[in-house]
């Protein structure tokens, strides 16, 4: 694909599911999957009257998978999508992109995918409607905004960017074994309600982790490299014996 795409249209191309792919074949680790959620900062000038009108920081995140060099996302007015195309912009763009990485079992990450290529399968369309009450005070939100259902978040009809990550995640950490956190990160907040900015706020409350502004790890080894040298909360690094022996493997070649 040019590089000489406009982004815009970038931002409207999905690629086809068949076509995931890791070009750098990337060996399997038992249950280390990384998964990033990636939030950026207003591009457009839709992004900066969302900001004016209280978004905050971040106008849109979405959740990227290193192994497969892919990411899941929707934006206003299109289709949740699954792209090897928008990644280039954490490396064209880096300082409008700030991420957390979470590590997921086996299992997980299983359902986490499964739960993604439904939606782009489904075709699901964009959550105007929820957007809309961020329109409202907080308390007025609280009050009259009830989350889905257990059945509705497994197979909405419509999503906006932020809500689309937690029902992700929430399906992901639906099945037993789950670490307490990382259900907690999922569960305790209302997806209809919640913007990028207060899901940053969010992750960084659970995983006791600041955001992170560096280019966002575009590779299976660039995450396995971030997750050596700064493990994250709730993690023992002694668990993920085999990356270290990956890492030893590589320099022995």
């Amino acid at each position: 694909m040019s590089s000489h795409v406009p982004t815009h249209r970038l931002l409207c191309m999905s690629t086809p599911l068949n076509r995931w792919q890791d070009n750098l074949k990337a060996p399997h680790v038992k249950d280390f999957n990384p998964v990033i959620i990636v939030y950026r900062r207003p591009m457009f000038m839709t992004d900066h009257l969302m900001r004016i009108a209280g978004a905050g920081e971040f106008t849109h995140c979405e959740l990227y998978i290193p192994e497969k060099k892919a990411t899941f996302a929707i934006f206003a007015g299109g289709e949740m999508q699954c792209s090897t195309a928008l990644p280039r912009f954490y490396q064209t763009r880096p300082h409008d992109f700030a991420w957390h990485m979470l590590i997921l079992t086996d299992a997980e990450n299983t359902l986490l995918e499964k739960w993604h290529v439904d939606m782009v399968e489904k075709r699901c369309n964009y959550n105007f409607r929820d957007l809309a009450w961020k329109i409202a005070p907080t308390l007025i939100q609280t009050a009259c905004v009830s989350d889905l259902s257990q059945e509705t978040a497994h197979s909405p009809n419509t999503m906006f960017c932020s809500q689309a990550v937690i029902l992700a995640l929430r399906e992901a950490f639906s099945g037993t074994g789950t670490k307490t956190h990382l259900k907690s990160l999922a569960t305790s907040i209302n997806s209809r309600i919640t913007t990028p900015t207060e899901l940053a706020h969010h992750c960084v409350k659970h995983q006791h982790e600041a955001v992170k502004t560096s280019i966002v790890p575009q590779t299976f080894w660039d995450a396995r490299d971030e997750f050596l040298s700064n493990t994250p909360y709730g993690f023992n690094r002694s668990e993920f014996q085999g990356l270290i022996d990956l890492e030893q493997n590589v320099k022995s070649r």
